[in-house]
């Protein structure tokens, strides 16, 4: 029994060597992917806030240039509405008239 004890003790122990050494290179490459990674989101976190400072300043002036195309409408709404209420009083005034030389044309009715 007792070399079979031994070749089980030897092959346990060539067993936990053989563990051992795998444990170690999962080790190596867990830490190498970790660093990689690590590598790989800074890189992508550089490149991403770039691209989002571009998409901020761009669309800042889109706004910049939309607020200063509203600004043209609201005045030019504001001048033909300036321009609308003079045209009516004046259109006002005449209807005005006419119909007082209307009714000074009719004879009265006493």
């Amino acid at each position: 029994m007792d070399s079979m004890d031994q070749r089980l003790d030897a092959s346990f122990n060539a067993l936990m060597a053989e563990i051992l050494q795998s444990r170690r290179e999962n080790d190596v490459a867990h830490s190498a992917m970790r660093s990689e990674f690590t590598r790989e989101s800074c890189a992508l976190r550089g490149e991403l806030s770039g691209e989002l400072s571009t998409m901020r300043t761009e669309v800042a002036r889109e706004f910049s240039t939309m607020r200063v195309r509203f600004e043209s409408v609201e005045t030019a709404i504001d001048d033909s509405g300036a321009h609308l209420e003079a045209a009516m009083l004046v259109l006002h005034e005449e209807v005005l008239s006419r119909l007082k030389l209307i009714g000074e044309g009719r004879p009265s009715s006493s």
